[in-house]
């Protein structure tokens, strides 16, 4: 979809992605609920490579878990290079080194791959016993705390939010969505579905912040306006 040559070439991509995804979902939850009915002591991370071992060809299971690999490889490198280009160009070469270009750019983003490769071993290692499925949400509920209140607001009520409350409610959203996720019994007197999920609290708190600082920094740049004769 991505790297279509054109637009029509991408949304074909799109509604092919449709059509394939529901078959491989389905393909997923039968393997799953045949490994729970004959193998129940298995572990869940455990589950899909056990029934490619016992129960397909040795050459497929070979090209199977080799694809498995590839994915897992080529996906962690993706999101390696996006963040730490991410890194490198909106705050190393725009806060800390402004003049930074060609070589120290280069040695700088390949530092912060390092530093966001260890980071996630450390994250792992201290996580062993935790499901894949529970960090696939915890991504998503990052990116929904992250961008979503603040992108509606820049689209739809340019003229009522200041990039002072954006800014504020991009960083504090996943913040409270993080501490949600480790420390989520702090009693509030908010529905109980907000409590159980880190995402609802990370959403409250980007909408909550966006509202409040966008109020406060517009009466703050409208006391400061210098007054225009008519």
């Amino acid at each position: 979809m991505l790297s279509g040559k054109s637009a029509s070439e991408s949304r074909k991509a799109v509604f092919l992605s449709a059509l394939l995804t529901p078959p491989i979902g389905l393909g997923g939850i039968f393997v799953g609920l045949y490994m729970r009915a004959h193998f129940p002591e298995t572990a869940s991370k455990e589950v899909f490579p056990l029934f490619i071992l016992k129960f397909l060809p040795p050459w497929l299971a070979g090209v199977v878990l080799a694809g498995l690999f590839i994915t897992i490889v080529t996906g962690m490198a993706g999101l390696i290079l996006g963040i730490s280009t991410m890194l490198t160009r909106d705050i190393y070469q725009k806060i800390i080194r402004p003049k930074a270009e060609g070589k120290e750019a280069l040695l700088a983003q390949r530092l912060l791959m390092v530093a966001v490769c260890l980071t996630a071993i450390i994250i792992a290692n201290f996580n062993r016993q935790k499901l894949m499925l529970d960090f696939s949400f915890m991504s998503m509920g990052l990116r929904g705390c992250t961008a979503l209140f603040p992108l509606l607001a820049a689209m739809f009520l340019p003229r009522l939010v200041t990039p002072a409350a954006g800014v504020a409610a991009a960083v504090l959203g996943p913040v409270v969505c993080i501490g949600w996720y480790f420390y989520p019994k702090v009693p509030l007197p908010l529905p109980q579905f907000f409590l159980k999920d880190p995402l609802y609290m990370g959403l409250f708190a980007s909408l909550a912040t966006l509202v409040v600082v966008s109020l406060f920094t517009r009466k703050k740049a409208a006391a400061g306006a210098p007054c225009r004769e008519p």
